[in-house]
């Protein structure tokens, strides 16, 4: 819109974090694990700019991970967690016990050296330095133009999947982002002033209690163990159409046929996949199971069929696609994941502050895809051409 004055960035621990939310025609930089160092890759640049040259010399990282992680506050004022030692929550390697406080010099020895910043609180400390480097370093908002920074913390992801949404580490974790979301507002209020800049905080999933916490709750839930079902599923096929690797690929939900080895045996891929989605049916924690025939003829228009739907690639999608039942997943007995259509798994918040917003807040339903629509409105420029949401009006047809 700005015919490239404008300057986009995206900064991360995750590659994906930076990349994505930066565009196509952005710069991204992300977290090496292996080099305590951000990098980027040859798309966007064939060498790394002075400044970021000049952050990584710092070696920031390793000021982190030579404290200890305690809690922010006092842990028994940590009352939104359960207690901290518990046998649901995952485990550092060479620690004991999932509990504070940790030893983080020590405990890089043991787990992945510099990638251990991820699964700390000071990751998103970290991400910020750099996040704040950046706007320096290119002179983002100084300009005549409108800049973007795509900042995404990486940190409660690995923490999350780690230690479960109900531990002590998420609650710290969130304390201490606290502080860090303070201080970026805070630099962006003495650097460009107040109302000279709009932020939007969301994420981009929700996450789904530990299965074997809440089984002990006598909660309905549990872990489905994927191989074991993919292995009885393969011994059926085989039993009824010959031998063959009929499964090659099993990932998110999803199964991919063999589909050469189906054309071989003159077998109708349709009734090949309603098949095997009644034969998934039996197992306990699979709920529905869809095919990939489905999703391509087929028209859901609402329920967890249409999320399935809005996700389905044509050319990289399964032929099998399989929803758990509500409090399942497919992870072991510790930590838990996301990745569902349940409500736990999908409510995440989307905040505005800043130029051009109103005070106020509603609980009318909309979606992450709503915030390209409504940045477009603001800046009066067109929309993305894959965006599927509408403008938050609340927002863009302020009085």
């Amino acid at each position: 819109a700005s015919q490239k004055r404008s300057k986009v960035v995206g900064v991360a621990i995750k590659d994906r974090g930076a990349s994505m939310p930066a565009g196509h025609m952005g710069d991204a930089y992300w977290f090496d694990s292996n080099t305590g160092e951000f990098m980027t890759s040859s798309y966007y640049h064939d060498k790394l700019p002075t400044w970021v040259e000049k952050f990584n010399e710092k070696k920031i990282v390793d000021s982190y991970l030579s404290q200890p992680w305690n809690t922010l506050y006092p842990i028994e004022t940590y009352t939104a967690s359960t207690v901290d030692d518990n046998p649901f929550e995952g485990k550092f390697s060479g620690k004991e016990t999932p509990t504070f406080p940790y030893d983080l010099a020590e405990l890089r020895k043991t787990n992945g050296e510099y990638g251990l910043i991820a699964s700390t609180p000071f990751g998103n400390s970290m991400t910020l330095d750099f996040a704040l480097a950046a706007l320096e370093g290119e002179q983002m908002g100084m300009g005549d133009e409108t800049d973007f920074l795509a900042l995404s913390f990486s940190s409660p992801d690995y923490i999350g999947h780690r230690f479960g949404p109900q531990s002590k580490e998420v609650e710290d974790n969130y304390l201490r982002l606290d502080q860090d979301l303070e201080r970026l507002l805070n630099y962006l209020d003495k650097t460009y002033g107040k109302d000279n800049y709009v932020v939007f905080l969301s994420a981009d999933h929700a996450v789904a209690e530990i299965a074997t916490h809440m089984v002990s709750e006598n909660v309905p839930g549990g872990n489905l163990r994927t191989s074991a079902v993919v292995s009885e599923l393969q011994n059926f096929i085989f039993d009824k159409y010959g031998a063959g690797k009929w499964i090659i690929n099993s990932s998110n939900g999803q199964l991919f046929l063999n589909r050469e080895l189906i054309r071989e045996k003159e077998l109708n891929q349709e009734a090949l996949e309603n098949e095997i989605a009644l034969f998934l049916l039996k197992f306990d924690g699979i709920k529905d199971v869809y095919t990939g025939t489905a999703m391509r003829t087929s028209a859901f228009t609402k329920g967890r069929a249409e999320l399935l739907q809005m996700g389905y690639n044509h050319k990289a999608s399964g032929d099998i696609l399989m929803i758990l039942e509500p409090g399942w997943l497919t992870g072991g007995a510790t930590g838990t994941s996301h990745g569902t259509g349940f409500t736990y798994d999908t409510n995440v918040p989307i905040l505005f502050y800043g130029w051009n917003v109103s005070a106020g807040e509603s609980s009318r339903y909309a979606t992450i895809t709503d915030i390209a629509p409504t940045l477009s409105m603001m800046l009066d420029i067109k929309l993305p051409n894959g965006a599927t949401g509408q403008p938050i009006l609340e927002i863009t047809d302020k009085k």
